[in-house]
């Protein structure tokens, strides 16, 4: 895994996670089995893009609402070559009453992380 100096922003960390399960223990214990069913179904599928909204928790223990989103490269067979995508804080979006993902917007609302932002 590849982590550009934004994402590891907004994660809160110095450096990324050597694997897919460090990633994973920072994703919200209350969203993590989803986001594995989700991330399972994507890459079992013959999907070409991904998108899904989870919370996760920073080693400071602030609770931040990301938005992922990427693609997916696949070899003639169905095979995945590649992931890429990026993850957008949502956390201090004040529009999120409106937000597209049911059920999540007011979850948005309530978190308590502090907008981070790419440089």
């Amino acid at each position: 895994m590849s982590w550009s100096a934004g994402l590891l922003r907004i994660y809160g960390l110095p450096r990324a996670p050597c694997a897919e399960e460090g990633f994973t223990r920072l994703i919200h214990p209350d969203d993590r089995i989803r986001v594995e069913t989700e991330t399972a179904a994507n890459l079992g599928s013959t999907a070409g893009s991904f998108q899904h909204g989870f919370r996760i928790v920073r080693p400071d223990g602030k609770v931040c609402f990301i938005l992922d989103r990427g693609t997916i490269e696949r070899e003639a067979n169905g095979v995945m070559v590649v992931i890429r995508g990026f993850n957008v804080d949502l956390t201090n979006f004040s529009h999120l009453d409106r937000a597209s993902i049911p059920g999540r917007a007011k979850m948005f609302q309530s978190a308590s992380c502090p907008r981070m932002t790419a440089r």
